[in-house]
């Protein structure tokens, strides 16, 4: 990671300064620089084609494991984790298919239910009628909801 950094710094500074400040030795920056790639990462940069190609065919809809299986039936070896490595590092996403809902229909509503109060609330009047509502709550255990109940009582 240094390495690729100090690759990407090195038209902006001098690799000396770049290698100091990140405490790493000039000689192995060249010889990482200079090094051919491994047997892993140039066959990991054949298969992403692939992978990119069957991911457009499938229209985004496959996952790690499907895309692995169609590459197996197309007779190419690889593993799995392989493959989700590359879908991942190549930003290769599953197209998220909305759920389906099911919309009610007017006719299947219920009916509102009655209005029983007929917007008759408690006014302030009523409250010093001599009428007391007091609020009783239990402790519940932790992590828990405490249970209230309301009390109606005429202190007349």
């Amino acid at each position: 990671m240094r390495y690729a950094f100090i690759r990407t710094q090195e038209p902006h500074h001098r690799v000396t300064r770049l290698c100091a400040v990140l405490a790493v030795s000039r000689s192995g920056y060249y010889a990482w620089r200079d090094r051919a790639p491994c047997a892993r990462a140039v066959a990991d940069q054949q298969l992403l084609p692939l992978l990119r190609q069957i991911h457009h065919e499938m229209r985004e809809e496959y996952g790690a494991i499907k895309l692995w299986r169609e590459t197996r039936r197309r007779g190419i070896q690889c593993g799995r984790h392989r493959v989700a490595r590359l879908r991942k590092h190549a930003g290769l996403e599953t197209r998220r298919v909305r759920r389906f809902r099911v919309i009610v229909e007017h006719h299947q509503v219920p009916p509102p239910a009655p209005n029983v109060l007929q917007q008759r609330f408690v006014t302030a009047a009523v409250i010093g009628s001599g009428w007391e509502i007091s609020r009783m709550c239990r402790p519940a255990r932790a992590g828990s909801m405490s249970r209230c109940s309301w009390i109606c009582t005429h202190g007349g």
